[in-house]
């Protein structure tokens, strides 16, 4: 994940005075410290008697939109670069979480996986979690249409991501 921003005083003065930062292993309070370190190196560099205190976003690399406004990151996304960081699920879940309003608190315990369809998803769980109750003669019998629309009750899904509504 790396955001580039600019000097806001010299971008307003038609300056383009930019830095990329990378955000691995970056914590908010060490990523408005490096930002306030560069900001001091370029009053030193250009040694005009400036005071530069402000900035905003020129490009993001690998960083959801939502969490990006025209002068810097939205709070959430440290939450979410945490949860991120410390999960084994990959970023196309939590994009998909996102979507789907799943607070990004609740995304590992709630995510059941990925298929194409309701129907796929459907067969895959109930012969996972009820086959063993049903007996052998009745398998033939059971409606997996019907099922997956009742079970879609209970699940939310995403960009084929399939949440467990808890």
């Amino acid at each position: 994940m790396q955001i580039t921003l600019n000097s806001l005083s010299d971008y307003n003065a038609g300056r383009l005075i930019w830095k990329t930062f990378d955000l691995s292993g970056m914590d908010k309070e060490d990523y408005l410290l490096a930002i306030s370190n560069w900001l001091a190196s370029v009053d030193v560099k250009r040694g005009d008697g400036e005071v530069r205190e402000e900035w905003n976003v020129a490009d993001i690399e690998d960083i959801p939109h939502n969490f990006v406004g025209d002068y810097d990151l939205d709070d959430d996304f440290w939450a979410y670069k945490a949860a991120l960081e410390a999960s084994y699920l990959d970023e196309e879940v939590f994009a998909a979480a996102m979507a789907a309003g799943i607070n990004i608190d609740r995304v590992e315990d709630s995510y059941r996986g990925q298929w194409d369809t309701d129907f796929d998803f459907a067969v895959d769980w109930f012969n996972e979690v009820c086959m063993h109750d049903v007996p052998d003669f009745l398998v033939g019998y059971i409606d997996y249409e019907a099922y997956a629309r009742d079970l879609m009750d209970e699940f939310t899904e995403s960009a084929g991501h399939y949440f467990y509504n808890c």
